[in-house]
């Protein structure tokens, strides 16, 4: 048995932080439970800070593309965003998976080959499709297919090293770990990104072998990581970290998707604490946490269980800028760039929630993004709606038509309103004014609820 905590400490002092932690104790109904549900929000520990004007670059599974994305229509310089790649991807489909990097010791790979791109193996690292009409299967990538020839291929290495090489000189760097599921090259003796192809097995027989990543594994991976960096840069470095929340699409052993993935989150994770805790300048964000805690309705897109929604990640990255540059910084960030950005994100959470009064309190705060945007006042009146408020909902729909007098969206649902309300003339007025105005729309709408108000 070994004794090494990752912290340590007197009991006195313990009892004494634990008094002052106000985000100590589990939420509950009854106690910060909107921390919880619908969208979790657990709070970062910065350690160091962000300044708007820093470079960022993010390395790691497809979240840290999500992440990527946020960052920039947040108004800062996100390096890893620099590539252009259009000529290597042979469908757009494909185009965002193709910078992903799924372990610690893919991204390896590559920092060790961007320091040195002679150290690349070149044509060995490649393989011919057999059945594929002159498509190479890159492993270190993140899309299984590449249009050839090979020469095509190992020159974009070039520049695609030179474009990693960007992590030794950016301010910040974002590290998204995703899976312990990993491939091994025993031939080349490096770790793959993807896995290889049936074809390809077939073609090397022995060359390949699947390796499942144990804490040890990840912990040493993020180690090397960390001393490369700090090896080959000529500023304090500045590390957030975190596990992406982006299920595994299928498991290669024995089991359960869902137990196999469980593991892989876990081990990361644990892998992250250690790291962080005994690492300086290194911080972990609790994106993970934000979207495995959150109301699934909201976290998730809607078509699927595994990629996580385009407002959820807005709502982390503006949690971490206010943490990590606090919230006035963070404000004005968001002021010159995108002003409504976060609102509009935390709105259609809150909706597709269906949690009203959230909603209601949230635009009701700042009257003023509703008339900048008008499908806000829409959910504005579903939300009076949804909480009895038909004077409200009339009124706010109203105003909808006032701004955007063009959309007869809002004059239908004012007939429905009225209807609802008993308001038999204000309902018929307001037919008669889409049955003049939008003669081309709905004419099953005008037809079922003419009759209704006896209106021809």
């Amino acid at each position: 048995m070994t004794d090494r905590p990752i912290h340590a400490q007197s009991a006195e002092d313990v009892l004494r932080i634990a008094g002052d932690n106000p985000w100590r104790k589990y939420p509950a109904p009854q106690s910060q439970g909107d921390r919880l549900y619908p969208i979790a929000r657990p709070r970062p520990r910065p350690s160091f800070a962000i300044a708007p004007g820093d470079s960022i670059y993010a390395m790691g599974s497809c979240f840290a593309r999500n992440l990527e994305g946020a960052l920039d229509q947040l108004g800062l310089e996100v390096l890893s965003r620099r590539l252009n790649y259009a000529d290597m991807v042979p469908e757009d489909r494909l185009a965002a998976n193709f910078l992903n990097k799924y372990s610690i010791h893919s991204m390896l790979n590559d920092l060790e080959w961007a320091l040195d791109p002679s150290s690349y193996p070149g044509e060995t690292a490649v393989f011919h499709l057999p059945r594929g009409a002159n498509m190479i299967f890159d492993p270190q990538l993140g899309i299984p297919k590449l249009p050839g020839p090979v020469a095509d291929v190992l020159a974009f290495k070039e520049r695609y090293f030179a474009s990693v090489g960007q992590i030794f000189q950016a301010d910040v760097i974002i590290l998204t770990l995703g899976y312990v599921e990993t491939w091994f090259d025993i031939g080349l003796g490096r770790y793959l990104n993807l896995a290889p192809p049936r074809q390809v097995v077939e073609a090397h027989p022995g060359r390949f072998e699947f390796r499942v990543l144990s804490y040890e594994d990840v912990l040493a991976g993020l180690r090397r990581f960390h001393a490369l960096l700090v090896a080959h840069r000529d500023r304090p470095l500045r590390l957030l970290a975190t596990v992406s929340p982006v299920p595994m699409a299928a498991t290669f052993r024995d089991c359960d998707v869902l137990t196999a993935n469980a593991y892989s989150k876990a081990v990361q994770r644990a892998a992250l604490e250690q790291f962080a805790a005994e690492t300086e300048g290194v911080d972990y964000f609790p994106s993970y946490e934000s979207v495995a805690l959150s109301d699934p309705a909201v976290a998730w897109r809607a078509d699927d269980y595994r990629h996580v929604s385009g407002d959820m990640v807005m709502q982390i990255m503006d949690s971490v800028l206010r943490a990590y540059m606090g919230e006035e910084v963070a404000a004005q960030t968001r002021e010159d760039t995108h002003p409504d950005a976060t609102i509009l994100a935390e709105a259609r959470l809150l909706s597709r929630a269906e949690n009203w009064t959230e909603l209601a309190a949230l635009l009701d705060a700042d009257p003023a993004v509703m008339d900048r945007h008008p499908n806000l006042i829409g959910m504005r009146a579903t939300a009076c709606k949804a909480l009895g408020d038909l004077d409200g909902c009339y009124a706010i729909l109203h105003r909808g038509h006032s701004i955007a007098p063009e959309q007869p969206g809002f004059v239908e649902r004012m007939v429905w309103v009225s209807v609802h309300a008993g308001e038999t003339l204000r309902a018929q007025q307001w037919f008669r004014y889409h049955r003049d105005n939008f003669p081309d729309r709905h004419a099953d709408f005008r037809a079922q609820i003419g009759a209704s108000l006896d209106v021809a």
